[in-house]
């Protein structure tokens, strides 16, 4: 369990991370950043803001990262809660970019400008989430760069975009795309406004750029 005592503390990587097949990687902190490189093959790699934080392990995989007390206090210069200008991935299982906020205490609650892979050390893809939440709904979920759970020889995986707002533009690219068949994409939600889980509220908007490239199918 992760709990932030006195201010809060950015945890920021500009290396090259890797860790064994199967392993995680797992940055927690006030805001967390990543300008560098993380590989976490057939494995997870999560990157998560808050203030108390608890870890989930099944199997020795992180299932999940539960944010028990949200942010209150920003750090002064940062532009985002959760922010990706690198890579993550390297054929990983699970990549999490995940923020919980009490107000807006960021430009952007998570941010992702750079490249995101899971596309499956062995068959399907695998699973990217881009969460945040805040208790004002103003948290903004935002991708720019690239985002891939393409199954290179199964099915495509599952990318979900969750926030108070999340934003496609530029030249963002999201593929779930499969061999023998496609994933799912979720942004703002599931059909029809039905809630993807009970811990996430929907997007109360969601704006897509005309550049920007959505792609599930073979």
């Amino acid at each position: 369990q992760f709990y932030q005592v006195g201010d809060p503390a950015m945890v920021e990587n500009k290396g090259d991370i890797k860790v064994k097949e199967g392993g995680n990687a797992v940055l927690l902190g006030g805001a967390v950043k990543n300008e560098g490189s993380i590989h976490a093959p057939d494995g997870s790699i999560s990157l998560v803001a808050g203030k108390k934080l608890s870890v989930n392990l099944d199997n020795n995989l992180v299932t999940s990262i539960t944010v028990d007390e949200s942010l209150e206090e920003a750090i002064q210069g940062v532009k985002a809660a959760v922010e990706n200008l690198g890579y993550l991935g390297s054929e990983a299982k699970l990549v999490r970019l995940h923020a919980e906020l009490t107000n807006k205490l960021y430009e952007l609650s998570v941010n992702n400008e750079g490249q995101i892979v899971a596309d499956g050390l062995r068959s399907s893809g695998g699973t990217v989430e881009l969460v945040s939440q805040s208790q004002d709904v103003s948290s903004v979920t935002r991708n720019t760069g690239t985002i891939s759970a393409n199954g290179n020889d199964g099915i495509g995986g599952k990318i979900t975009l969750l926030g108070d707002k999340v934003v496609l533009e530029n030249e963002a690219i999201v593929s779930a795309s499969g061999t023998t068949g496609g994933g799912q994409i979720f942004i703002g939600g599931d059909y029809q406004g039905t809630p993807l889980s009970p811990s996430f509220k929907n997007s109360q908007s969601t704006f897509v750029g005309s550049k920007s490239y959505i792609v599930t199918g073979k």
